[in-house]
């Protein structure tokens, strides 16, 4: 394809990369390292090509030659934009180059472009297009080009810091200007300031704006309430004389609680005031004055909009058990704030747990040690076992009880029958016992045949038989496998005559080889968990210069510990917090955390209306997921059956935090979707209990059936605002 194509499939908007793949780069199994190669390597066309094509910044270790060669540095800036700064001086002059520079990284690489191209203005409209702060680097002529400088403005207000000084005085494109965006007021010219219609339109678009208008009409009341309608917090900017109107205060806390904090503090006991900042969001009972936090009505409004308001209730308020129930509405973490005698009352918690589990965590150390109560949490929520005290972690009893509710979660479909604990095969115990056998036993060659045999043929009957069927019949006629195998998965019982047998011809060596053997497997498996944690270390790498490509900020955390911590960085203490369905922030612990901590968790398992939980993610500081399937380049895959997940990650919630495991990985699209419809998918619908076709397979079948998850296809290729969608990458195996 020639570059004049190029050009014009990047005007259409289709993505472009490099043409050209060269055998040798097919070949390459590691990602070439230009920086400490030999200066050979960095003269060969093909080394440096498949290099630039994993990081497009090795372009600046090739050699001059290759710094000149079209297909290289196409596919250089193709992987990374920024990587025009080291193309030669003839390609940085070629528009086809530059404009595929400007369209994979956020306009930023404009800067690097010859001084011609920057005034070329379809290379330019695309740069401002997705970073509108590139305008710095366009021609002066295109500053003062109208269309540019609106294009740039629209996506970010403070490019109009770079507009032209003739747009800048023009008061109708100021004024356009500030109402998209607000904050371009702050660089339009001095007069637009005192300017009421502009000034009225700026603050309505972003009411912080108030802080940089003319002192003359900050005293104005229209202005300064249009600033507190747009954002209450702009409440702190506002002349003393209106922060003591009573009706100026409540439309100010109406919009944002937080703007209760700069209520004058005769205010903060206003019933009036506070009720409508409490009803805004409940946590505003923080600002209250200590008489209206042990009000029973502004309390009760207070925790009936948001639970977690019980924090700032009274003590007196903390132990009213009515309130206490009214603010768990919002979830069972809310119960931490109650007061110690709510939290010991046992007919209390024993009702609580019995509709949810994960409240034994909130109970008193008292209750976690009683067996009944554990058992009854456990019953209801298997995880309720680290909330039980250590005495009771201990416990036979206990410890079976959370091997079924495990066994329950995963199959939400059986029946609760003997014969469908037998279809799952107990699997706990059974892989417990059958790992104390294999600790006492030694099998020699003929036995490992024998099993391996009757193993192949009920692998044959597999599709007609459960899993823990087939190993009994075939361990029925075999020893059990050697220590190896029976650490990882259950084994049936041995024949006597086959273990006399087997016993008999290995007596003599069974003690050497049982311990080799065993050594042996720990050290290949600790082989096996070396390399693939150094291939995930390196591809993480290359997902996380994918994802910052996108405007999207990529992590890489070594294990869950760490995973976690960086997840709690992210995540502001106080923030309102929600998720869709995400086994893996389960798994890493971080809604415990979460719920343990000082955020406002909002659990939507514990609403009833289910519905009116979903739809306050889309005013949640932080929303938490997972992938279905993610690409090398930092493409993210995600199927919905309610669709509340995908919605809200395309928009709503301030920010979004991924976790995901890098068995997620995919090499591209295709595979990310094949992953999501035919991996994650059925397993989900498995764990739903749910009648669709791949529940019966294990596979996709594209199918149309009243309990198909699969309804909504959502693929995250870019972020439009940036610190936005953070992704967490873990060196482990999360979710499904």
């Amino acid at each position: 394809m020639n570059p004049e194509d190029i050009f014009k499939m990047g005007e259409r908007g289709i993505k472009i990369t490099g043409q050209k793949e060269s055998d040798a780069g097919k070949k390459q199994k590691e990602i070439p390292d230009l920086k400490n190669a030999p200066v050979e390597k960095r003269a060969d066309g093909d080394y440096v090509f498949w290099a630039v094509r994993n990081d497009g910044l090795q372009l600046q270790y090739a050699s001059d030659e290759l710094k000149n060669d079209r297909d290289i540095v196409m596919e250089a800036v193709g992987e990374n934009g920024m990587a025009l700064q080291y193309a030669s001086k003839e390609l940085r002059a070629d528009k086809n180059i530059v404009y595929a520079a400007v369209y994979m990284n956020n306009g930023l690489a404009l800067q690097f472009a010859s001084d011609e191209l920057k005034g070329h203005k379809r290379i330019v409209l695309e740069a401002v297009r997705s970073y509108g702060r590139a305008l710095e680097f366009a021609d002066d002529e295109l500053k003062n080009d109208r269309d540019i400088v609106y294009e740039a403005v629209q996506n970010d207000g403070n490019a109009m810091e770079f507009a032209s000084v003739e747009l800048k005085k023009d008061r109708d494109f100021v004024l356009g200007a500030v109402t998209e965006k607000g904050v371009a007021l702050i660089y339009a010219a001095d007069e637009f300031r005192r300017d009421k219609e502009i000034v009225t339109a700026a603050v309505f678009s972003n009411g912080l704006v108030f802080q940089y208008i003319a002192d003359s009409l900050k005293y104005d009341r229209a202005v300064a309430l249009t600033a507190v309608f747009s954002n209450g917090k702009a409440l702190q900017y506002v002349p003393d004389d209106l922060r003591y109107d009573k009706d100026f205060l409540i439309a100010a806390v109406r919009q944002n609680r937080e703007a209760l904090a700069y209520v004058p503090d005769e205010y903060r006991g206003d019933r009036d005031v506070v009720l409508a900042a409490v009803s805004k969001i409940g946590t505003a009972l923080e600002f209250a004055s200590e008489e209206l936090k042990n009000d029973r009505e502004i309390v009760h409004r207070a925790v009936s909009n948001l639970g977690t308001a019980l924090e700032f209730a009274s003590d007196e308020m903390r132990d009213d058990h009515d309130l206490v129930m009214v603010a768990m509405d919002c979830g069972s973490s809310v119960l931490r704030f109650a007061s110690d005698g709510i939290r010991n009352d046992r007919n209390l918690i024993m009702k609580l747990v019995s509709k949810d589990g994960r409240v034994l965590r909130y109970a008193s150390d008292e209750l976690r040690d009683d067996k009944e109560v554990v058992l009854r949490a456990i019953d209801n929520w298997f995880e309720a076992f680290s909330s039980a005290s250590e005495k009771l972690q201990k416990d036979e009893e206990i410890i079976e009880a959370k091997r079924r509710s495990y066994t329950k979660y995963l199959t939400p479909g059986l029946n609760k029958d003997e014969t469908d604990e037998d279809k799952m095969g107990s699997a706990w115990g059974t892989a417990d016992k059958a790992t104390d056998r294999a600790m006492d036993k030694v099998v020699d060659k003929a036995a490992e045949r024998a099993a391996d045999k009757a193993a192949d043929k009920s692998a044959d009957k597999a599709s007609d038989e459960t899993a823990d069927k087939a190993v009994d019949k075939s361990t029925d006629k075999t020893v059990d496998k050697s220590s190896d195998n029976a650490q990882d998965e259950p084994v049936g019982k041995t024949s006597d005559k086959t273990s006399d047998k087997t016993s008999e011809k290995t007596s003599d060596n069974a003690s050497a080889k049982a311990p080799d053997r065993e050594s042996g497997a720990l050290k290949r498996e600790a082989v096996v968990k070396e390399l693939t944690s150094k291939r995930n270390a390196l591809l993480a790498q290359k997902v996380i210069k994918g994802l910052e490509s996108r405007n999207m900020t990529g992590y890489f955390a070594q294990n869950r510990q760490e995973a976690l911590k960086k997840a709690l960085e992210l995540i502001p203490e106080g923030s309102s917090i929600t998720m869709g369905g995400c086994m893996s922030a389960h798994q890493i612990g971080l809604v415990d955390a979460l719920m343990d901590g000082n955020y406002n968790f909002i659990d939507r398992d514990a609403y009833e209306d289910k519905r009116a939980a979903m739809l306050m993610a889309y005013d949640a500081d932080v929303f938490l997921s997972s992938a279905n399937g993610m690409t090398e380049d930092g493409v993210i895959i995600n199927i919905d059956g309610n669709s509340n997940r995908v919605s809200a990650i395309a928009q709503g919630p301030k920010k979004v935090i991924f976790i995901v495991g890098m068995n997620k990985i995919c090499v591209d699209v295709d595979a990310a979707m094949k992953r999501a419809r035919n991996v994650a998918a059925p397993i989900n619908a498995q764990r739903f209990g749910l009648s669709t076709p791949c529940v019966k397979t294990g596979s996709c079948f594209d199918c149309k059936s009243p309990d198909t998850i699969c309804c909504q296809f959502l693929i995250t290729r870019f972020s439009r605002h940036k610190d936005r969608i953070h992704v967490i990458l873990v060196d482990d195996v999360l979710g499904f």
